[in-house]
Parts: structure tokens; sequence; C-alpha cells
């Protein structure tokens, strides 16, 4: 009775078929995957074409057919057959194969990884269908799979104690039915369907009966203990992070690498940083947010944005209102926003909450939250004097808002004294906070500290995180230098805050008479902001080789700053000559560029769509070379014939007979123990109903016994030893 239509066969593909579910599963849980119906149903026709013995070129031909179907109705508009969408396709599978190899794997597009997928489960359904038909084991791909779903359910949010359940009740049962055909297989007995029925009655009685007992006995408490707290400081002291924004802030320091994936691009009438969030609690380790208990603010776009960046007073000099567009490529649900902002103008159906700790601006769509493609924000430029901010920074503390100072000037209660006297030596000869806030940012560009993003220290249990940068390790990137100022400052009392955001960019262009920039996650960054009474919140730039525009507009008299808007005719030559000169800075900068903001969980930022992405890729290479290899039987004749192919050296002729003798052990037609070549080459010559088997032992045993090799006996033997070999693979 042919394979296919035996019950062992028919219920070992429908237990390997809920084997392989369990990898599917957690993929829309884990990644962006919206619907992975799709992907079953092409598992569903894979094995059905392997339980109904399709040949192996019709078998690809089909599911090559319903790959580009599927690919098609997902992502492309029209019939199938309207030709129009196959260049398009192409290129963007062209385009796609340069980010492999360039390992930009998380530029793919979307219809690419979806492809890749397809291939994958294409190779994972040949692997599943040669262990259990051909080898008769599945205890490998069973293992992986309990591997592979615990590690999920203890690193992720995906739930897998019914998973691992299935697994085990499914995966018993199938070793459990290939344990009995292999032993049928080798005592060469022909069981009946009784026999068989009976074996699945009683394996499925006892693995059923061991799961319920397992489920209802009591269990002890787990001996391990918990390994997610332990990767992470492993994660956080010895791996490489990549750069970018980041929630979790509780924990800064070690190295990080850059990442060049764009976030948005902005078009501006002048350059200026991003912010994204403010942070007010400094631990020792790194910064959180102070459990405030005030809501979010709703608002809706056009209307005023309840954030106070500036105090308008009699001292206040008058802004310049400017807008600025963010076109949003990555897609978070948060705004990016300039100093200043006053007004959103978006879509109308959006509408906008503000976390008032954090001042961090999140999209709304109804009740969900949903990044906007793009918007535009109006903020004011404000324009303060050296001596405004002096004589603001000279005033009676008890004259500030007091929430203000105790919120603000925080500081954990176990900072090293060293610190403070750091501070005050500073500042020493200041008397106000303006030239103290000067004082400290400018001793961080004196040279006795260094910029980079490698051999970045990470404080121990008992470190402080500013005072290892400070004393000891002297070198970091922007949350090193920002959080190093605000600690500075805040001990001298004077109220500062640290900000995240994103950094100018690079200029890639002008839009009309505006200017074009490109903000990758290298671009992502913290800065410092004092508080000054009766003025507001002033930012400072304490990072070496970073200047922001905002901090740089005060000036050292009371003569007022040009703004961008006033810039006359016969200076627009030399407006765009410095422009370009800053866009030439700007992209040499952009490598540098960077944050350590991407302190996320481990979790998340291991199964993020683009980590999922690159595991799916890696393991579609790790089965692409396992499948050639398992395929060897058919390609290697050819690449033998080719290799021997203008040889005329007798010596080839053994060589040629080896390789002849362990394609025929590939192909199953194994020599038995102790017998003889020329028996051997009979049984070979009946099988192919040939005598070309028989010629070549025969030679062969000349050399054996003889100890030489006849002139010209690969010459002779060539043709024989090539039609023998082709018929293996036939």
């Amino acid at each position: 009775m042919r394979q296919w239509r035996n019950i062992p066969s028919v219920l070992l593909y429908v237990l390997s078929f809920l084997l392989l579910l369990e990898w599917i599963w957690p993929i829309k849980v884990l990644s962006e995957t919206a619907d992975i119906s799709v992907f079953l149903l092409f598992i569903l026709i894979c094995f059905l074409i392997s339980f109904l013995r399709v040949p192996l070129y019709v078998s690809i031909f089909i599911k090559g057919a319903v790959i580009v179907y599927f690919l098609h109705s997902l992502y492309f508009e029209g019939s199938i057959f309207q030709i129009d969408w196959i260049p398009t396709f192409m290129d963007d599978i062209k385009s796609n194969m340069i980010d492999v190899f360039s390992a930009n794997f998380l530029e793919l597009s979307h219809l690419y990884r979806s492809l890749a997928f397809f291939i994958i489960l294409w190779m994972i359904v040949y692997l599943l269908e040669f262990w259990l038909f051909k080898r008769k084991q599945i205890f490998s791909f069973f293992f992986m799979t309990l591997v592979y779903v615990t590690f999920l359910d203890t690193f992720t949010p995906y739930n897998a104690s019914g998973a691992i359940v299935r697994i085990v009740l499914v995966g018993f049962l199938t070793v459990g039915i290939l344990t009995f055909l292999r032993h049928l297989n080798k005592e060469k007995i022909k069981a009946e369907h009784t026999a068989f029925r009976k074996w699945v009655f009683f394996l499925s009685s006892w693995v059923l009966l061991s799961a319920f007992l397992g489920y209802i006995l009591p269990k002890a408490n787990p001996i391990w203990p918990d390994p997610v707290p332990y990767l992470k400081v492993f994660n956080v002291n010895g791996t490489m992070k990549k750069v970018g924004y980041g929630e979790d802030d509780t924990q800064l320091g070690g190295s990080i690498a850059g990442d060049s994936s764009v976030v948005f691009q902005t078009i501006v009438a002048s350059p200026h940083y991003w912010k994204v969030e403010t942070k007010d609690v400094y631990t020792g380790k790194g910064w959180i947010q102070s459990e405030d208990e005030l809501r979010n603010i709703e608002f809706r776009g056009n209307d005023h944005i309840p954030i106070t960046s500036f105090v308008k007073g009699s001292n206040y000099e008058q802004s310049v209102p400017q807008t600025s567009t963010v076109l949003q490529i990555k897609g978070y649900p948060h705004l990016l926003y300039p100093l200043g902002v006053t007004s959103i103008q978006s879509d109308r159906s959006y509408s906008f909450e503000l976390d008032p700790s954090t001042e961090k601006i999140y999209s709304f769509k109804g009740a969900e939250s949903l990044p906007l493609d793009n918007y535009s924000l109006t903020y004011e430029v404000p324009y303060y004097t050296a001596d405004m901010l002096r004589t603001n920074g000279s005033v009676n503390k008890a004259d500030l808002n007091g929430s203000i100072m105790s919120r603000y000037t925080q500081l954990p209660d176990n900072l090293p004294s060293r610190v403070k006297r750091l501070a005050a030596n500073i500042t020493k000869e200041k008397t106000n906070w303006y030239d103290k806030a000067k004082a400290v940012e400018e001793y961080f560009k004196t040279g006795n500290y260094s910029y980079s993003l490698n051999d970045v220290a990470t404080p121990d249990e008992d470190e402080d995180y500013v005072d290892q940068f400070l004393f000891e390790t002297l070198q970091g990137y922007c949350d090193n230098f920002s959080t190093s100022m605000v600690v500075l400052l805040r001990s001298l009392d004077i109220p500062s805050r640290w900000v995240k955001g994103y950094t100018e960019g690079k200029y890639i262009g002008m839009e009309g008479d505006l200017y074009k920039y490109e903000i990758t996650n290298n671009n992502a960054h913290s800065w410092v902001e004092v508080y000054f009474p009766q003025v507001g919140w002033v930012p400072f730039e304490p990072t070496p080789g970073f200047t922001n525009e905002d901090a740089a507009n005060t000036e050292e008299d009371d003569e007022r700053i040009e703004t961008e808007s006033s810039v006359q005719p016969e200076q627009q030559e030399e407006k765009e000559i410095n422009e370009s000169n800053q866009a030439i800075n700007n992209e040499k900068k952009e490598n540098k560029n960077h944050s350590a903001s991407n302190r996320g969980n481990i979790v998340e930022g291991m199964f993020s769509q683009g980590w999922i992405w690159q595991l799916l890729l890696v393991l579609l290479l790790i089965l692409t070379v396992y499948y050639a290899y398992h395929i060897r039987v058919k390609w290697l004749p050819a690449y033998y014939i080719r290799k021997l192919k203008y040889s005329d050296k007798d010596e080839s002729f053994l060589y040629a007979y080896t390789v002849l003798l362990k394609q025929l052990n590939r192909v199953g037609l194994t020599r038995d123990t102790g017998q003889t070549l020329r028996d051997y080459a009979k049984r070979i010559d009946e099988r192919y109903s040939t005598n070309e088997m028989t010629l070549l032992t025969r030679r062969y045993e000349q050399y054996l016994y003889g100890n030489q090799l006849k002139h010209d006996t690969w010459l002779e033997m060539k043709e024989l030893w090539e039609n023998l070999i082709k018929k293996t693979i036939a």
C-alpha cells in the first residue's frame, strides 16, 4: 500500500501540522503581522502536496505560484493577470536583497519579509517530511519547539502555558508512533491496521493520563531563579546596544552601536532640536519620572498646547513665531516638537493628549493611540539677552514656585560629596545662575572629557553614574554629559531637568524656501534645560561637538539677534553659504549623533519587529543549507561529473569509483557487511538493469590485486562511470 494511503502517514501529517502551528501563533503577538491565515493556508497546501506525493518539479511550481498569488493579494491591487505589478515586485526584491547583503535588516519591506517567511515555511515542511518518513525521528524538532515556546514565554508577552501542554501531547504521540514504525521496519514485520490502532489507543491513553496527573497533582515551587533580571544586567554590561529613542532610562551607561534607520523627516525655516519628553528624578543610576497624580490633558489640533516653555513678562524678549513640519517614517504614537511649541496642525480626525509630568504628547484617533503620518507645529523662538538671564538668576529663591525648586533640584541622598565640591569649584567665581550654568557647560568642553560611543562604563551596584563619569572614566556620550550637568547644577540648587529627543538631523535639500532634514536613530540625543524666573526653560548643550540652535540664541549684550525671517535680500547669498556649510557639518556629525535612550526592556528589544525578521532570515539561511545538504544525492553527481570531465589521469578512476560507492550508499543501496565488491556490483547491475558496475569493479579489482592501473583506464571507464552515477538521480 502506498505511503499516502496508510493511516500512520495521515496521522503523522496531522500531528506535524499541529506541532508546526506552535511556531506560528506567537508571530501575531510579537510582531505587526495582522493576519496569519495566509501562512497557515500555505502550510496546509505544502502538507497536502507532500501527502499526495506530487512530483518534485510540479510541487515547486505549485508552491511558487501559491506564494506569488498570496503576495499579490496582500500587497497589490487589481488582477494578478495584469502584469503591471511585476516590475514593482522585482524592483522590491532587488532592493531588499541589497539591504540583506548590507545587513540592513530593519529596512526590509513587508513584501520581502513575507516572501522570506513563506520560503522558511516551505523549508520547514520539507524537513518535517524528511524527519518523519525518511529518518522516522522527530525528537529534534519536538525539542526545538519546546525550547522556542518556553523562551518566548519567559522573555516576551506571549503566554505559552497552553502551548507547552499542546506541544507535549502532540510531541509524545508523534514520537511514540515513529518508535512503533521504526521497530516494524527493523524487525521487518508487516503490521495490520488493527495492531496500529491498538498501539495508538494505548499510547494516547498514557499521554493524556500523564498530562492530567501533571495538571492536578501538587507542584513544588521553582528551584531556578528568574533569569530575566540576570539577562537584563548582561544586556547592560555585556552587549552592544543600538541608539534610538526608548522609554526606560533607569540604567544608563554601556557602549552603543550606531543605527542609521530613518525615524522622521522635517521641513523647517531654521534647524532646531526636537523634544520628546523630560525626566526629573535622578536615581544615581539613571532617570525616572516622579509619580505625579496629574491626569493626561486632552486637546485638539490648533488648540493651544498646555506646555509652559516660557514665562512672558516685563523682562521677556518678544518671541518670533515659526512653523515646522514633521513627516513620520518610524510611526511612533508620540509627537516630536521644538522648544516653545504652541499648537499642532494635522488631520482633523486626530486628537492629542499631553502627559504633564513628562511633557510627552501622544496622538489619538478615536480611543486608540495611533501615529500621525505628518503634521505641522507652530512654535515661538525666544531670544534672551545674557544680562536678562543673569538678572533672573540672581533673584531670591523664596520668590520661586516651591514645587519647581523641590522637583527640579532633587538629588539622591547618597550622591558622593565630591560631586558637590566639584560643582562649587567650577562656579566659585560666578554670582548668578546663568554664569554658573555656562561655566558648567563649558567645563565639559575644555578637553578633560572625551566623547565616545565605545568602551563606556556602566556603574557597579555601589557606584554613582555621574560620579563614575566625572572622576574615573571621563569618557562617554550625550547621556553622560547631560546627566552630569543636571546633577552639578542641582547640587548648586539651580532647577534643571533632563531632556530627550533628537538633534536637527542631516540636511538633504530644499523644499521651496524651506530646508529639509532627515533624522535617524543616530540623531537621538539628550540635553539640559535650566529654569530661569520670569523667562522659563532655557536649553544648554554640554556634549562636545554638538550645538543646539535654541541654546545659541542668547546674546552677550542688549542687541537683539536677528531672526531667520528678518534676513534681508542682500544677505540671502551669505545665508545660503552658511546653511550649506552647516549641512556639510551635519553630515559629518551624523555618525556621532546618538543617544543611550534605548534602554528598553531586553524582551522588547530582542523581539521588536526588526529582531523577529533577522531571526527568521538566519533561520532561512540555516534551513537552506540544511536543505541543500539533504538533497545532495541530487546535485553531487553533477558536481563530480563536471569536476572529472576534463581529467585524463588514470588515478582519477580510483577517486571516481570511491565517489560512486558513496553515492550508491546515499540512495539506499548500501553494501552489506562482508559482501564482496563483485557481489555488490551484481546487485547494483540488477537494480539498474545494466552491466556497468561489474565492468567498473573488475577494473578496480585489477588495481587492488595487481597494485597498478592499466594505461588509459580512466578514459576507457569514464563513460561507464558517468552513465551509472547519472542513473542514481533518475
